[in-house]
């Protein structure tokens, strides 16, 4: 299992599906093989990404923790593997500003939890949606993780270059979904845990 991504570019992607059908163990599958040797940032949203299971090696809670430890990353020479775990009541806060901070690397795999609660359909937060336009030119890939396709940032989707989800029922979805070449019948009838990816 794991996303089968392009790593020779700066990638954008969409991981999709309802609670509990896999999403962030493919994520955590993907950061364990596939980006096993590539610098990781995780905007962790569900304290999701524990450091024994998931590829991370260090857990942080605000902005200076991560700036500390991108420091000592470079210091020391050491790939970044780093969950970012803000409290309830300052997420949106620390988004915009681990996100402004995120483009000012270089290199890096940055991998939202529950992009939606960040931005909507119409709306992407300055900070977001600059590094979605330009942080291809410091080699800065994005994988937004959600559960539904029509509540992500178009401004995301319109850079999408690659895409995965496991079974979709909502209707606006599955219309969504279907302008990708899959059908209604293979975005319903997905097993649990079973998922559907392709470039785009």
């Amino acid at each position: 299992m794991g996303l089968k991504l392009d790593l020779s570019r700066p990638s954008r992607t969409v991981v999709l599906g309802r609670s509990g059908l896999g999403k962030s163990f493919l994520v955590k599958d993907t950061i364990n093989k596939e980006l096993k040797s590539q610098n990781i940032i995780v905007f962790d949203t569900l304290y999701e990404y524990d450091e024994t299971l998931s590829g991370i090696n260090r857990t942080v809670w605000n902005l200076e923790g991560l700036k500390e430890a991108i420091n000592e990353s470079a210091e020391k020479k050491t790939l970044l593997k780093i969950s970012v775990r803000p409290t309830d009541r300052l997420k949106e806060e620390v988004f915009n500003e681990v996100a402004f901070y995120v483009e000012k690397t270089e290199n890096v795999f940055f991998i939202i939890e529950e992009v939606d609660y960040f931005c909507s359909a119409h709306y992407t937060p300055d900070s977001f949606n600059h590094l979605i336009q330009y942080g291809r030119h410091k080699n800065i890939s994005l994988i937004g993780v959600s559960r539904r396709f029509a509540d992500i940032s178009r401004k995301f989707t319109a850079q999408m270059s690659h895409i995965a989800t496991f079974r979709q029922v909502e209707p606006i979805d599955v219309k969504l979904l279907k302008s990708y070449g899959w059908t209604e019948a293979e975005l319903r009838g997905l097993p649990d845990f079973r998922y559907l990816e392709k470039d785009v």
